[in-house]
């Protein structure tokens, strides 16, 4: 096995920093039980001693409801150490498996089930290519049925610094995994909503893929200007005076507490042309096996590239003196509080010559037409309360009415099918005593 590469100071120069191992103890809960290299330099490989940067590590590691799933894999950060500045980035995979199938059962496991999850942390964003390799080395090591073969995990941390030792942040491996077309198909014309929500910083600057409860604190703390988090635990969603907008991940819902973000996120005419743009593309070719997601257009790297035109656009319209006009089709008090965010004010801090080659005019400018009309309909009965319970309504109603339909029309088909039979028989014995020139209708109706 080929070892990484180290520099002086004996850091990797591979992307991976630890492997580590989480369990749940059924008195002590979730702990760390094994990491490569260990998380305290000096300390055993089994040490459960973590650095005070990275108490809530076993908390993310396994998370809140990890137990009603078989499998599954969460992400999370960890912020620096040594103050270097850097985020750490975690992937785990996490899985559970019968006690009495364990060929090796140690005397701490008196559950039915025993729950682990196996962890990476890197310096470096590789999401999905982390991901499916650690996936992989998870499945063979519960096979083991033995967790105290460690083996393969030094082998993992090894391969995967010797492999990517090189890495740098190159889009093909950032985005391994992340798919943009997932997200169009799942929250279809609302994705704009979010990209823009994001844009507007609200509660943005602390960005937690996934956060534990343990965390919650962080939520008030006075020096935390907002945040974007992830969470599985109920209470974050009831705690609402702590956040801008809950985003409902399963059921595709975005809820924005605060009336006047709302307001700011309601979109345009073009905005809704847009987003109407993109779930046609994504969604064309959808039920065919063999073409979907093979294209380019609707495939992941399109819809890059379209979010690539709107954003370019868009910083040009912020730059163009008299843009009252143009600034509207992206929403003129949007982008007025766009321009107050940091991330703004940091990217207007600098030069962008380039930009003066770009149209400033949203890519879906046009005279409102009737088809804009369904589009703003359908928006509002899909996103606005009233429009919620209208669209409740007029579902119930047509269920009722099919329903009143299938009886009426069963209650007429007997009527009819009765009078039919007797017409049959009436016709069949009429046309037995009558001259055989005459005949039936093709049909065989009267």
């Amino acid at each position: 096995m080929e070892k990484a590469r180290r520099g002086g100071d004996g850091v990797p120069r591979g992307p991976v920093l630890h492997i580590v191992v989480v369990g749940f103890h059924h008195k002590k809960g979730c702990q760390v039980e094994f990491s490569y290299p260990p998380l305290i330099p000096g300390d055993g490989h089994d040490s459960h001693t973590l650095p005070e940067e990275w108490k809530y590590l076993p908390f993310l590691a396994l998370p809140d409801g990890a137990h009603n799933y078989q499998e599954d894999t969460v992400f999370f950060h960890l912020p620096p150490r040594n103050g270097n500045g850097a985020t750490v980035f975690g992937i785990s995979c996490y899985r559970q498996i019968e006690a009495k199938a364990l060929k090796v059962r140690q005397a701490d496991i008196t559950r039915e089930t025993v729950q682990k999850s196996v962890c990476v942390l890197s310096k470096l964003p590789l999401y999905g290519l982390l991901q499916a390799k650690l996936q992989l080395i998870t499945h063979a090591y519960f096979e083991e049925k033995d967790f105290s073969q460690i083996s393969i995990l030094k082998e993992l941390y090894e391969h995967m610094n010797s492999s990517l030792g090189g890495a740098s942040l190159e889009g093909s491996q950032v985005y391994l995994g992340l798919s943009p077309r997932d997200l169009v198909l799942h929250f279809r014309h609302k994705v704009l909503i979010l990209f823009k929500l994001i844009l507007l910083e609200k509660k943005g600057y602390l960005c937690l893929p996934y956060m534990a409860l343990q965390q919650h604190h962080l939520l008030s703390d006075v020096t935390v200007r907002g945040f974007v988090a992830g969470a599985t635990n109920i209470l974050f969603r009831q705690q609402k005076h702590l956040s801008d907008a809950i985003v409902e991940v399963e059921e595709a819902l975005i809820q924005i507490h605060d009336p006047e973000l709302r307001k700011l996120l309601n979109p345009t005419t073009a905005d809704l042309r847009f987003a109407d743009y993109l779930v046609r593309h994504v969604t064309e070719n959808r039920d065919d096996v063999f073409l979907d997601g093979t294209g380019w257009e609707g495939g992941d790297e399109w819809i890059r590239a379209q979010f690539a035109v709107y954003i370019h656009a868009l910083l040009a319209a912020t730059l163009q003196l008299d843009n009252e006009k143009i600034l509207s089709d992206y929403g003129t008090t949007f982008v007025t509080a766009w321009k107050n965010t940091h991330n703004y004010r940091v990217w207007n801090s600098n030069k962008h010559p380039a930009l003066a080659e770009i149209n400033p005019n949203h890519p879906f400018q046009g005279q409102y037409s009737v088809s804009d009309m369904k589009l703003r309909f359908s928006h509002s009965v899909q996103n606005s309360e009233r429009g919620k319970k209208i669209g409740n309504v007029m579902v119930t109603t047509s269920r009722n009415v099919v329903q009143t339909g299938k009886a009426v029309g069963q209650s007429v088909g007997g009527a009819f099918s009765s009078a039919k039979t007797a017409m049959s028989s009436w016709l069949s014995t009429f046309t037995t005593s009558t001259s055989q020139s005459l005949t039936e209708p093709p049909d065989g109706k009267p």
